[in-house]
Protein backbone atom coordinates (compact mmCIF):
# COMPACT_ATOMS: atom_id res chain seq x y z
CA UNK A 1 0.00 0.00 0.00
CA UNK A 2 2.60 2.80 1.02
CA UNK A 3 4.76 1.74 -1.84
CA UNK A 4 1.62 2.57 -4.28
CA UNK A 5 1.19 5.75 -2.41
CA UNK A 6 5.02 6.69 -3.14
CA UNK A 7 4.36 5.92 -6.87
CA UNK A 8 1.56 8.11 -7.23
CA UNK A 9 3.51 10.82 -5.31
CA UNK A 10 6.31 10.29 -7.65
CA UNK A 11 3.88 10.75 -10.65
CA UNK A 12 2.37 13.62 -8.89
CA UNK A 13 5.75 15.36 -8.39
CA UNK A 14 6.88 14.80 -11.91
CA UNK A 15 3.78 15.69 -13.52
CA UNK A 16 3.55 19.65 -11.57
CA UNK A 17 7.31 19.84 -12.29
CA UNK A 18 6.95 19.18 -16.17
CA UNK A 19 4.69 22.40 -16.53
CA UNK A 20 6.36 24.75 -19.05
CA UNK A 21 6.26 27.66 -16.23
CA UNK A 22 8.06 25.62 -13.92
CA UNK A 23 10.56 24.44 -16.30
CA UNK A 24 11.66 27.64 -17.88
CA UNK A 25 11.19 29.47 -13.93
CA UNK A 26 12.95 26.00 -11.52
CA UNK A 27 15.14 24.28 -13.74
CA UNK A 28 17.05 23.33 -11.19
CA UNK A 29 14.10 21.89 -9.02
CA UNK A 30 12.58 20.32 -12.20
CA UNK A 31 15.85 18.75 -12.49
CA UNK A 32 16.67 17.22 -9.15
CA UNK A 33 13.00 16.04 -9.10
CA UNK A 34 13.46 13.89 -12.29
CA UNK A 35 16.79 13.04 -11.16
CA UNK A 36 15.36 11.58 -7.88
CA UNK A 37 12.34 9.72 -9.77
CA UNK A 38 14.69 7.95 -11.73
CA UNK A 39 16.47 6.29 -8.95
CA UNK A 40 13.84 6.15 -6.38
CA UNK A 41 10.77 5.29 -8.66
CA UNK A 42 12.19 1.58 -10.72
CA UNK A 43 12.72 0.00 -7.52
CA UNK A 44 9.90 0.97 -5.03
CA UNK A 45 7.74 -0.11 -8.32
CA UNK A 46 9.09 -3.59 -7.90
CA UNK A 47 8.68 -4.27 -4.70
CA UNK A 48 4.80 -3.24 -5.03
CA UNK A 49 3.24 -6.41 -6.43
CA UNK A 50 5.02 -9.31 -7.95
CA UNK A 51 3.09 -8.47 -11.53
CA UNK A 52 5.32 -5.30 -11.57
CA UNK A 53 8.75 -7.03 -11.59
CA UNK A 54 8.66 -8.00 -15.32
CA UNK A 55 8.05 -4.70 -16.61
CA UNK A 56 10.31 -3.18 -14.48
CA UNK A 57 13.12 -5.27 -15.43
CA UNK A 58 12.24 -4.82 -19.38
CA UNK A 59 12.18 -1.25 -18.60
CA UNK A 60 15.63 -1.21 -16.49
CA UNK A 61 16.91 -2.85 -19.89
CA UNK A 62 16.05 -0.09 -22.45
CA UNK A 63 17.63 2.67 -19.36
CA UNK A 64 20.66 0.56 -19.41
CA UNK A 65 21.23 0.59 -23.57
CA UNK A 66 19.72 4.38 -23.24
CA UNK A 67 22.77 5.32 -21.38
CA UNK A 68 24.94 3.29 -23.27
CA UNK A 69 24.21 4.61 -25.86
CA UNK A 70 24.61 8.26 -24.56
CA UNK A 71 28.13 7.31 -22.86
CA UNK A 72 29.38 5.86 -26.67
CA UNK A 73 28.42 8.41 -28.82
CA UNK A 74 26.83 11.83 -26.95
CA UNK A 75 29.36 12.25 -23.87
CA UNK A 76 32.75 14.14 -24.29
CA UNK A 77 35.44 15.91 -22.04
CA UNK A 78 36.47 19.20 -23.19
CA UNK A 79 38.18 22.61 -22.29
CA UNK A 80 35.83 25.72 -21.90
CA UNK A 81 36.49 29.44 -21.42
CA UNK A 82 33.99 31.85 -20.18
CA UNK A 83 33.16 35.53 -20.80
CA UNK A 84 31.05 37.61 -18.79
CA UNK A 85 29.82 41.09 -19.63
CA UNK A 86 30.06 44.01 -17.96
CA UNK A 87 27.02 43.94 -15.75
CA UNK A 88 26.82 39.97 -15.42
CA UNK A 89 24.13 39.86 -16.85
CA UNK A 90 24.86 37.44 -20.28
CA UNK A 91 28.05 35.05 -20.56
CA UNK A 92 29.47 33.85 -23.40
CA UNK A 93 30.86 30.27 -23.30
CA UNK A 94 33.34 28.83 -25.62
CA UNK A 95 34.17 25.70 -25.92
CA UNK A 96 37.34 24.07 -27.89
CA UNK A 97 35.87 20.66 -29.89
CA UNK A 98 39.77 19.54 -30.86
CA UNK A 99 40.85 16.82 -29.10
CA UNK A 100 44.27 18.04 -29.12
CA UNK A 101 43.96 20.79 -27.35
CA UNK A 102 43.20 18.73 -23.90
CA UNK A 103 45.22 18.20 -21.08
CA UNK A 104 46.78 15.03 -20.27
CA UNK A 105 44.74 14.21 -17.36
CA UNK A 106 41.63 15.07 -19.73
CA UNK A 107 43.07 12.95 -22.42
CA UNK A 108 42.69 10.05 -20.26
CA UNK A 109 39.40 10.71 -19.79
CA UNK A 110 38.69 11.02 -23.17
CA UNK A 111 40.17 7.52 -23.52
CA UNK A 112 37.37 6.35 -21.01
CA UNK A 113 34.63 8.19 -22.51
CA UNK A 114 36.24 6.39 -26.05
CA UNK A 115 36.54 9.43 -27.42
CA UNK A 116 40.05 9.29 -28.21
CA UNK A 117 41.56 11.63 -30.68
CA UNK A 118 37.89 12.44 -31.83
CA UNK A 119 36.42 16.32 -31.88
CA UNK A 120 33.40 17.33 -30.89
CA UNK A 121 31.06 17.87 -34.56
CA UNK A 122 28.05 19.36 -34.49
CA UNK A 123 24.75 20.74 -37.11
CA UNK A 124 23.29 24.06 -37.30
CA UNK A 125 20.10 24.27 -34.70
CA UNK A 126 21.61 21.54 -32.37
CA UNK A 127 21.55 21.68 -28.73
CA UNK A 128 24.09 20.36 -25.89
CA UNK A 129 23.92 19.55 -22.09
CA UNK A 130 26.84 21.03 -20.68
CA UNK A 131 28.52 20.05 -17.04
CA UNK A 132 31.06 22.36 -14.99
CA UNK A 133 32.23 19.63 -12.30
CA UNK A 134 33.77 22.92 -10.40
CA UNK A 135 30.11 24.45 -10.82
CA UNK A 136 28.15 21.59 -10.12
CA UNK A 137 29.13 18.04 -10.70
CA UNK A 138 25.37 16.78 -10.96
CA UNK A 139 23.73 19.21 -12.73
CA UNK A 140 23.83 19.53 -16.87
CA UNK A 141 22.02 22.13 -18.59
CA UNK A 142 20.73 22.63 -22.26
CA UNK A 143 22.10 25.31 -24.51
CA UNK A 144 21.68 25.68 -28.37
CA UNK A 145 24.40 26.03 -30.14
CA UNK A 146 25.24 29.50 -31.41
CA UNK A 147 28.21 28.84 -34.19
CA UNK A 148 28.54 26.84 -36.85
CA UNK A 149 30.71 23.63 -37.37
CA UNK A 150 33.44 25.15 -39.64
CA UNK A 151 33.84 27.96 -36.89
CA UNK A 152 36.91 27.87 -34.25
CA UNK A 153 35.29 27.11 -31.27
CA UNK A 154 31.52 26.23 -30.02
CA UNK A 155 29.76 29.41 -28.58
CA UNK A 156 26.93 29.36 -26.01
CA UNK A 157 25.57 32.62 -25.49
CA UNK A 158 23.53 32.19 -21.77
CA UNK A 159 21.63 34.58 -19.89
CA UNK A 160 22.44 34.34 -16.04
CA UNK A 161 19.34 33.09 -13.67
CA UNK A 162 19.96 31.94 -10.19
CA UNK A 163 21.71 28.63 -9.24
CA UNK A 164 23.98 27.30 -12.08
CA UNK A 165 24.47 30.37 -14.00
CA UNK A 166 24.68 32.59 -11.55
CA UNK A 167 27.55 30.23 -9.50
CA UNK A 168 29.72 29.94 -12.87
CA UNK A 169 29.15 33.83 -13.15
CA UNK A 170 30.15 34.55 -9.91
CA UNK A 171 33.01 32.53 -10.42
CA UNK A 172 34.15 34.50 -13.50
CA UNK A 173 33.50 37.97 -11.99
CA UNK A 174 34.55 40.49 -15.12
CA UNK A 175 36.92 38.71 -17.40
CA UNK A 176 37.64 35.15 -18.89
CA UNK A 177 37.89 31.59 -16.70
CA UNK A 178 38.87 28.26 -18.38
CA UNK A 179 37.10 25.22 -17.32
CA UNK A 180 37.01 21.61 -17.74
CA UNK A 181 33.24 20.57 -18.94
CA UNK A 182 31.45 17.73 -19.66
CA UNK A 183 28.95 17.60 -22.66
CA UNK A 184 26.32 15.62 -23.73
CA UNK A 185 25.21 16.11 -27.26
CA UNK A 186 24.84 17.46 -29.90
CA UNK A 187 21.19 17.00 -30.31
CA UNK A 188 18.36 17.78 -32.01
CA UNK A 189 16.79 17.11 -35.38
CA UNK A 190 15.84 20.34 -36.59
CA UNK A 191 18.24 20.56 -39.29
CA UNK A 192 16.89 17.89 -41.55
CA UNK A 193 13.49 20.25 -41.42
CA UNK A 194 15.89 23.16 -42.86
CA UNK A 195 15.98 24.26 -46.60
CA UNK A 196 18.87 22.91 -47.80
CA UNK A 197 21.03 23.05 -51.11
CA UNK A 198 24.44 20.96 -52.87
CA UNK A 199 26.41 23.90 -51.51
CA UNK A 200 25.28 24.33 -48.20
CA UNK A 201 25.06 20.45 -47.51
CA UNK A 202 28.70 20.03 -48.39
CA UNK A 203 29.54 22.69 -45.71
CA UNK A 204 27.37 21.01 -43.12
CA UNK A 205 29.40 17.78 -44.22
CA UNK A 206 32.56 19.13 -43.96
CA UNK A 207 33.06 20.04 -40.16
CA UNK A 208 36.72 20.51 -39.90
CA UNK A 209 37.93 23.04 -38.50
CA UNK A 210 39.07 25.78 -40.09
CA UNK A 211 39.85 30.04 -39.84
CA UNK A 212 36.81 31.57 -40.14
CA UNK A 213 34.96 35.14 -39.40
CA UNK A 214 33.38 34.79 -35.44
CA UNK A 215 30.26 34.98 -34.78
CA UNK A 216 30.41 36.86 -31.21
CA UNK A 217 32.69 39.61 -30.58
CA UNK A 218 33.40 42.19 -28.05
CA UNK A 219 32.72 45.57 -30.52
CA UNK A 220 30.59 48.74 -29.94
CA UNK A 221 27.48 48.87 -31.60
CA UNK A 222 24.94 51.68 -33.07
CA UNK A 223 21.35 51.26 -34.62
CA UNK A 224 19.86 51.96 -38.04
CA UNK A 225 15.80 53.03 -38.40
CA UNK A 226 14.86 51.35 -42.04
CA UNK A 227 11.46 52.23 -43.20
CA UNK A 228 8.51 50.04 -43.83
CA UNK A 229 6.92 48.96 -46.98
CA UNK A 230 3.88 47.44 -47.54
CA UNK A 231 3.34 44.15 -49.61
CA UNK A 232 0.01 45.05 -50.69
CA UNK A 233 1.50 46.72 -54.06
CA UNK A 234 4.27 44.13 -55.56
CA UNK A 235 3.18 41.46 -57.59
CA UNK A 236 6.93 40.65 -58.82
CA UNK A 237 7.25 37.09 -58.56
CA UNK A 238 10.93 35.94 -57.73
CA UNK A 239 12.01 32.63 -58.35
CA UNK A 240 14.35 31.81 -54.93
CA UNK A 241 12.81 31.04 -51.52
CA UNK A 242 12.46 33.05 -48.78
CA UNK A 243 14.00 32.34 -45.23
CA UNK A 244 13.01 34.73 -42.71
CA UNK A 245 14.71 34.29 -39.35
CA UNK A 246 13.36 35.58 -36.23
CA UNK A 247 14.71 35.70 -32.59
CA UNK A 248 14.21 37.55 -29.43
CA UNK A 249 16.24 38.10 -27.01
CA UNK A 250 19.23 35.04 -26.67
CA UNK A 251 16.94 33.00 -28.93
CA UNK A 252 20.02 34.16 -31.59
CA UNK A 253 22.00 31.56 -30.63
CA UNK A 254 19.55 29.65 -32.94
CA UNK A 255 19.19 32.29 -35.77
CA UNK A 256 22.64 33.98 -35.81
CA UNK A 257 24.77 30.97 -37.20
CA UNK A 258 21.75 30.29 -39.76
CA UNK A 259 22.03 33.30 -41.40
CA UNK A 260 25.94 32.69 -42.15
CA UNK A 261 25.80 29.73 -42.98
CA UNK A 262 22.64 30.86 -45.52
CA UNK A 263 24.10 33.84 -46.88
CA UNK A 264 26.37 32.68 -49.27
CA UNK A 265 23.27 30.37 -51.04
CA UNK A 266 22.04 31.15 -54.50
CA UNK A 267 19.05 29.58 -53.95
CA UNK A 268 17.49 31.51 -51.13
CA UNK A 269 17.60 34.85 -49.96
CA UNK A 270 17.83 35.39 -46.22
CA UNK A 271 16.81 38.12 -43.78
CA UNK A 272 17.36 38.26 -39.88
CA UNK A 273 15.03 40.49 -37.65
CA UNK A 274 15.86 40.41 -33.83
CA UNK A 275 14.07 41.86 -31.11
CA UNK A 276 15.89 42.16 -27.67
CA UNK A 277 15.27 44.48 -24.56
CA UNK A 278 19.00 44.27 -23.33
CA UNK A 279 21.30 46.71 -24.50
CA UNK A 280 23.94 44.46 -23.07
CA UNK A 281 23.37 41.67 -25.03
CA UNK A 282 23.23 43.73 -28.47
CA UNK A 283 26.85 44.24 -28.37
CA UNK A 284 28.48 40.57 -27.98
CA UNK A 285 27.09 39.81 -31.41
CA UNK A 286 28.61 40.03 -34.69
CA UNK A 287 25.87 41.54 -37.00
CA UNK A 288 26.69 44.10 -39.73
CA UNK A 289 23.48 46.05 -39.37
CA UNK A 290 24.12 48.43 -42.31
CA UNK A 291 22.61 45.38 -44.16
CA UNK A 292 19.71 45.91 -45.93
CA UNK A 293 18.53 41.92 -44.75
CA UNK A 294 19.43 42.63 -41.09
CA UNK A 295 16.70 44.15 -38.55
CA UNK A 296 17.87 44.57 -34.82
CA UNK A 297 15.13 46.02 -32.87
CA UNK A 298 15.79 47.25 -29.18
CA UNK A 299 12.53 47.17 -27.42
CA UNK A 300 13.93 49.29 -24.95
CA UNK A 301 14.86 52.01 -27.02
CA UNK A 302 11.86 51.85 -29.70
CA UNK A 303 9.39 50.09 -27.59
CA UNK A 304 7.24 47.04 -28.49
CA UNK A 305 8.45 45.58 -32.18
CA UNK A 306 5.15 45.52 -34.81
CA UNK A 307 6.66 42.30 -35.76
CA UNK A 308 4.23 41.30 -38.31
CA UNK A 309 5.49 44.91 -40.38
CA UNK A 310 8.66 43.77 -39.62
CA UNK A 311 7.90 40.57 -41.59
CA UNK A 312 5.73 42.53 -44.08
CA UNK A 313 9.30 44.30 -44.64
CA UNK A 314 10.54 41.59 -45.90
CA UNK A 315 8.03 40.58 -48.19
CA UNK A 316 8.44 43.28 -50.63
CA UNK A 317 8.43 40.34 -53.39
CA UNK A 318 6.06 37.67 -53.67
CA UNK A 319 7.63 34.02 -52.90
CA UNK A 320 6.99 30.58 -54.15
CA UNK A 321 8.09 29.05 -50.94
CA UNK A 322 8.89 30.69 -47.46
CA UNK A 323 10.63 29.32 -44.82
CA UNK A 324 10.04 31.17 -41.12
CA UNK A 325 12.73 29.73 -38.51
CA UNK A 326 12.12 31.42 -34.73
CA UNK A 327 13.67 31.13 -31.45
CA UNK A 328 12.50 32.69 -28.44
CA UNK A 329 9.29 33.16 -25.99
CA UNK A 330 6.11 31.59 -26.48
CA UNK A 331 4.85 35.10 -27.31
CA UNK A 332 6.81 35.94 -30.05
CA UNK A 333 6.38 32.10 -31.62
CA UNK A 334 2.91 32.52 -31.26
CA UNK A 335 2.82 35.60 -33.46
CA UNK A 336 4.97 33.59 -35.99
CA UNK A 337 2.77 30.94 -36.49
CA UNK A 338 -0.32 33.58 -36.74
CA UNK A 339 1.82 34.83 -39.64
CA UNK A 340 2.52 31.93 -41.34
CA UNK A 341 -0.99 30.76 -41.60
CA UNK A 342 -1.91 34.12 -43.06
CA UNK A 343 0.95 33.42 -45.56
CA UNK A 344 -0.36 30.04 -46.58
CA UNK A 345 -3.14 31.28 -48.20
CA UNK A 346 -0.31 32.83 -50.87
CA UNK A 347 2.68 30.86 -50.18
CA UNK A 348 4.30 27.51 -49.58
CA UNK A 349 5.13 27.83 -45.86
CA UNK A 350 8.06 25.60 -44.00
CA UNK A 351 8.14 26.86 -40.03
CA UNK A 352 10.72 25.76 -38.26
CA UNK A 353 9.95 26.69 -34.01
CA UNK A 354 11.93 26.58 -30.93
CA UNK A 355 10.44 27.76 -27.86
CA UNK A 356 12.54 28.61 -24.59
CA UNK A 357 11.10 25.78 -22.36
CA UNK A 358 13.97 25.12 -20.45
Amino acid sequence: MLTGYFCLFVFLAISVSSVKFMRTRCYEMFYYIHLSSFILFLPVFFKHHYVCKTFVVIVSGFLVYDRLIRYIWYLWCLNCTVRVTRNSKYMVVSIDPRSSSLSKTQRVIAKLLLKNKKDFRWRPSNHLFITIPSISAFQSHPFTIASLPSDESCQLIIKVHNGFTRKLCERVQHGEQSFTCFINGPYGTSYSQLPTDESILGQVQDSAVHESSPLIKKVPYTTVERTSNSLSSIESFNPKEKIILVSGGVGISLTLPLLKHYENSEDFETSLIWITRSEELIPLIDLDITKSNITVWNSTEKGPADLEQLLYDYMEETYHTVHIIGCGPSSLMSSLRSFAVEKMKTNRVNMVLEEFSF
